[in-house]
């Protein structure tokens, strides 16, 4: 797995993943909402930008999150993404984010391909 910064890639599996550290939470002391559609985002723009063999990812046009369980200190957060359709001028695909065997996150997203 490769590292940036506090984010892991393994782009032979496809799997964006990061450990929750006391910088992701926010004060309720869980992983922060921003942090996990951020995690998301990268996940996308790793996973498309190496299926479509391209050298930069696409654009996020739309990014929708819904927010399903914690994520707490420590947790090691893995992020999956499927892609359902590839068009001409739009991309469309989803993200499951999980905690083990939880499922804490989804998120779906439209992207432009640059």
């Amino acid at each position: 797995m490769a590292t940036c910064q506090s984010i892991y890639v393994d782009a032979q599996q496809r799997i964006v993943a990061a450990r929750i550290e006391s910088l992701h939470l926010n004060p309720l002391g869980i992983a922060h909402g921003g942090f996990l559609a951020t995690l998301a985002d990268t996940a996308f723009g790793f996973v498309l930008r190496a299926a479509g063999e391209r050298d930069y990812p696409p654009v996020t046009a739309s990014l929708t999150m819904d927010y399903l369980a914690p994520a707490r200190n420590g947790a090691w957060v893995e992020a999956r993404v499927d892609i359902h359709k590839v068009g001409r001028r739009l991309i469309n695909a989803s993200c499951m984010l999980n905690c083990g065997d939880e499922l804490i996150a989804r998120a779906s997203g439209v992207f432009v391909p640059v």
